[in-house]
């Protein structure tokens, strides 16, 4: 049972938490902002370019998990092409 002060979202919220928390720490902004934060990476220009965030906000919760899905997909792209042009 979730408390009355409880937001009507927070199942929502902490499914989402559940699936990406591992690399970002998501909160909720006083202002009712939601925001994710890389745990390990910092910002960097270059990869920033290529719309890899370290940062990343949203007003609705299923915004903040689409644009997650989409980080965690850039990521993994940007991770098998590094693997590709290693020499063998």
């Amino acid at each position: 049972m979730t408390s009355p002060t409880a937001s009507p979202d927070a199942p929502l919220l902490d499914e989402v938490r559940a699936k990406y928390g591992k690399h970002w720490r998501i909160t909720r902004e006083p202002g009712g902002l939601l925001r994710a934060v890389h745990r390990k990476e910092h910002p960097d220009k270059s990869r920033e370019r290529a719309c890899i965030l370290t940062e990343v906000t949203s007003r609705q919760i299923e915004q903040l998990s689409a644009a997650l899905f989409v980080q965690q997909a850039l990521r993994a792209g940007q991770e098998a092409d590094e693997q590709a042009v290693q020499p063998q």
